[in-house]
C-alpha cells in the first residue's frame, strides 16, 4: 500500500505553471476535435453526431489557448513556450491570439458590422417608407482549416510542456530527497483540500 503527503515547496512554482498550461492546452485540443467532428457528419462508430454550439466551442477554444500566452501568474513559462513557436506555426498562433484579443475580448471590431435597414413598399404607385430596422453581420468562428492547424500546433506545445514538466518533477524529487528523511515524510499528515469556492474569485494572485 502506498500513502502520500503534501509538501509546500517554493521550487514547485514552475511545475505548477506547466501543469496549468497543460490542462488548458489539453482542454483546447479536446474542444477543437469536438468542433471538427460534426463537419464529417458521423463519428467513428458510424452514429450520427449531435449538433454542437459552434460559436460556444470556438470562443472557449480561443480563450483557453490565449490563457497560455496572455500574461498573469504563468508569465515566465508563457515566454518560454512562446519562444519555441517556429516560423511556419507563427501565423496560426498569431491569428488565434488576434481573434481572441480583437473579436472575443473586445466586442466592437471589423468582424461584426451593423447597418440601418429601411424597408420600402414595393408598389410603384404608392411609394412609401415601411419601417426602419437593423441589419447585423458577424463572424462567429474561423474556417475549419484553422482548427485543424491549431490542433497540430497544440500537439507541439503539449510535447514541449510534457518534457519540461518531467524535468521539473525529476528536480523536485531530488529536492525532497535532500530536504527530508523518509521517516519525516511518514510522520507528516495529508493536507486538507484547499478552499476553492467562488468567494476567492476577487482575490488577486501574485505572479512568481
Amino acid at each position: 500500500m502506498i500513502s502520500y503527503v503534501n509538501l509546500s515547496l517554493p521550487e514547485s512554482e514552475r511545475a505548477f505553471d506547466l501543469v496549468g498550461m497543460q490542462l488548458d492546452l489539453e482542454g483546447c485540443k479536446e474542444l477543437c476535435e469536438e468542433y471538427l467532428v460534426p463537419f464529417d457528419g458521423f463519428e467513428e462508430n458510424g452514429s450520427e453526431v449531435k449538433k454542437i454550439n459552434k460559436e460556444c466551442h470556438a470562443t472557449t477554444i480561443l480563450v483557453k489557448y490565449g490563457r497560455c500566452f496572455k500574461g498573469g501568474v504563468r508569465s515566465k513559462v508563457q515566454k518560454e513556450l512562446l519562444a519555441t513557436i517556429t516560423e511556419p506555426d507563427l501565423s496560426i498562433h498569431n491569428l488565434a491570439i488576434d481573434i481572441r484579443d480583437k473579436h472575443i475580448a473586445h466586442s466592437v471590431n471589423d468582424l461584426e458590422e451593423h447597418r440601418v435597414r429601411v424597408y420600402l413598399h414595393t408598389h410603384e404607385r404608392e411609394r412609401s417608407l415601411g419601417s426602419v430596422n437593423l441589419e447585423s453581420f458577424r463572424l462567429t468562428a474561423p474556417e475549419i482549416e484553422f482548427f485543424r492547424k491549431l490542433v497540430g500546433l497544440i500537439d507541439t506545445h503539449l510535447n514541449w510542456v510534457g518534457k519540461q514538466k518531467y524535468e521539473e518533477l525529476q528536480l523536485l524529487q531530488k529536492i525532497v530527497e535532500a530536504r527530508y528523511t523518509v521517516d519525516e515524510l511518514y510522520e507528516m499528515s495529508v493536507a486538507k483540500h484547499p478552499n476553492m469556492g467562488l468567494d476567492n474569485v476577487r482575490k488577486s494572485r501574485k505572479a512568481h
